[in-house]
């Protein structure tokens, strides 16, 4: 989800026409709404318990076109970083590197030195910086300005899962951006969002679907892999 906020910084950056031409359609992200489950035997599966407006009502709220000039939108990271990489390279020429790890630095009075290794190459080399933005997650470059993350972690644990599916005789609410449904498995919500790319709302060709587990769960991430059958993967999301 991309707020009227990051939306202005990318009219800054010249791509927000690219970014809302890719993203969802407003008519499509006017309601979040909660629902008894999405399909199943249960005749009250999939029911519509409430929904709320959201995102100015897919901007027609008067306050909210009045807060921007820019609406939200919502595009999924696969197809929002390769135009935004594209931006990067026409503004920088042969200066965006992949593969490459910023492993030390030294800050003085006048900018940093960044020690950075280029795994493709095994090679090391130095760049002279007046500034460098620790986009990291806290990894690296907090520990070497000795600045530490504070509070409490692990507070929830999450996996998605971007697929294709049709699941429009399911998703019936073509004004609902971010559906969440109560899944009685694991007494829990789980959120579903459609991420188009040529179709929006409950015609979506893929979606996005957010699962929170129990942070001890031994089928998580730091499990060792269990092997899947794709065809039995297909089969469950048809069901």
């Amino acid at each position: 989800m991309l707020n009227q906020r990051a939306m202005e910084i990318l009219r800054a950056l010249g791509v927000e026409d690219a970014v809302r031409a890719a993203g969802t359609p407003l008519a499509h992200m006017r309601y979040s709404a909660w629902y008894a489950g999405f399909a199943g035997a249960d005749a009250d599966c999939g029911r519509r318990i409430g929904r709320a407006e959201a995102w100015g009502a897919g901007y027609t709220d008067t306050d909210w076109i009045a807060a921007s000039p820019c609406a939200s939108t919502n595009l999924p990271q696969i197809r929002l970083e390769p135009i935004l990489r594209a931006r990067a390279e026409a503004l920088a020429p042969g200066r965006v590197c992949f593969h490459h790890e910023v492993t030390d630095l030294i800050q003085d009075d006048t900018g940093v030195t960044v020690t950075v290794v280029d795994r493709e190459r095994d090679a090391t080399y130095r760049v002279r910086a007046a500034y460098v933005l620790a986009c990291d997650g806290g990894r690296t470059i907090g520990s070497r300005l000795a600045v530490e993350l504070e509070g409490q972690r692990g507070l929830a644990s999450e996996v998605s899962i971007h697929m294709s599916a049709d699941l429009s005789r399911w998703a019936r609410d073509a004004d609902v951006l971010i559906r969440w449904i109560w899944v009685p498995e694991t007494a829990a919500l789980a959120v579903l969002v459609p991420t188009g790319p040529e179709h929006w709302g409950h015609e979506s060709e893929e979606w996005v679907f957010h699962l929170n587990y129990p942070t001890d769960d031994p089928r998580s991430f730091d499990a060792a892999p269990r092997p899947r059958d794709p065809v039995d993967v297909q089969q469950r999301a048809g069901e």
